[in-house]
């Protein structure tokens, strides 16, 4: 954990009047957090600090998607084919055709419903093709979790 305090120069109609900043830098968002937590507490308690403000914001909720690489292996079926089919399903972009109508072209893209988007357990349900031919779930090839994540990293002399 590293703290780094500096002067910033006033600069006339900025909308800032800042007269210095403080940078946490570490390498684990946990320790930034609870070091951010206590500093702002801290000030908050000191006479001559006001509008303390922070840029480091609450984690947003993430899924990480962990391959289960032995059943994988034993299917000959690799990670890219596996996102492949997750991201045609979810966020394609895919366009498998298109139609006129009054002299405009409309691209028809491939993914699954909306109201299916929404529950992530249906994920485990779309099918991939083995290297024998056989469709296979994603159940049992894939694991979900759920974890939090910046939104934004800030950097600051080229480290987070």
């Amino acid at each position: 954990m590293f703290i780094i305090v500096s002067a910033i120069p006033t600069i006339k109609g900025a909308g800032a009047d800042v007269p210095f900043q403080i940078v946490l830098k570490s390498d684990s968002f946990e320790d930034l957090q609870t070091a951010k937590t206590n500093l702002v507490n801290y000030l908050k308690k000191k006479d001559g600090f006001v509008d303390i403000d922070t840029n480091l914001d609450k984690p947003n909720p993430q899924y990480n998607i962990e391959i289960l690489r032995e059943n994988t292996n034993r299917l000959g079926i690799s990670a890219s084919q596996i996102a492949q089919v997750i991201l045609t399903a979810f966020s394609s972009d895919l366009e498998i055709s298109h139609f006129y109508k009054d002299a405009k072209q409309y691209n028809i893209t491939l993914r699954v419903s909306d109201k299916t988007r929404q529950n992530l357990q249906n994920l485990k349900k779309l099918q991939i093709r083995a290297k024998n031919g056989q469709l296979v779930y994603l159940d049992g090839l894939i694991k979900i979790k759920k974890d939090y994540a910046q939104s934004t990293i800030y950097h600051y002399d080229r480290q987070r």
